[in-house]
Formats: C-alpha cells, sequence, structure tokens
C-alpha cells in the first residue's frame, strides 16, 4: 500500500506533463525518435522537450497550480511518510515554484535528516528525484 501513495503523485504528474510534452513538441519528439533511434538518450526524456509551464495555456497551468497546492497541503500535514510523499510528487512536478517550496521544507527541516536525506530532498528539490 505503501508504493501505491509514494507513487500516486510520480505518476499523475508525469502522466499529465508527459501528455502536455506531446501536445506541444509530439511531431519534433517523433522526428527525433527516427534521428536518434540508436542513441542511448530517450529524446522524450531529453530538456529539449520538457513542458515549460509558462508556455502552457492558462487552464493547464491551472491543472499544475492545483497538484503544487495539494502536495504543498500533503506535506503540511507533518507526518513523515506524507512528507515523503508529497516530496517525491514536487520531485516530478514541473512548476516554478516547486524549488522554492522544497528548499524552505530543507531549510526548516535540515538537522531531521543525514547527509543521504538532504541529498534526496535536494534531487526533488531540483527535479532529479526518481
Amino acid at each position: 500500500m505503501e508504493n501505491c501513495f509514494d507513487m500516486w503523485w510520480d505518476l499523475a504528474t508525469t502522466e499529465y506533463q508527459s501528455r502536455m510534452n506531446w501536445k506541444y513538441y509530439g511531431d519534433e519528439i517523433m522526428a527525433a525518435m527516427e534521428v536518434e533511434n540508436d542513441s542511448p538518450i530517450n529524446p522524450v526524456q531529453s530538456d529539449k522537450f520538457q513542458v515549460r509551464y509558462e508556455r502552457l495555456q492558462r487552464e493547464e497551468q491551472r491543472v499544475l497550480d492545483v497538484m503544487l497546492e495539494i502536495l504543498v497541503k500533503i506535506l503540511a500535514l507533518n507526518e513523515g511518510r506524507c512528507e515523503q510523499f508529497a516530496l517525491h510528487g514536487l520531485g516530478h512536478l514541473i512548476h516554478p515554484q516547486k524549488a522554492a517550496v522544497v528548499q524552505k521544507f530543507i531549510d526548516d527541516n535540515r538537522n531531521n535528516f543525514d547527509e543521504d536525506g538532504i541529498a534526496w530532498l535536494e534531487q526533488c528539490r531540483d527535479g532529479t528525484v526518481m
């Protein structure tokens, strides 16, 4: 059951953002896949094809805004597992305020984490979390 909660926001954010990538970059992604099909780099995951919040239509931005709002509320529950799940989701969310939210959490809770924990939090902040 824990894995379900841990991966829920990973799946929700990734699926939505992937749909936006295809909406805005679909033709370019397909062309890159044909050109780079022997490349070890997957063009679908390339930064070149990463959806940009600023490029989205207002209603598309609003979906990401609501995801951020919910994840911030979950983070504020001040319960270890909920914090972990929210931080993991934030790590996958593409939103201009995400890094500031996670950095504030790091600043407020630095003493509660060891070096590996801080490294994981920084990955959530930087969007490189797995």
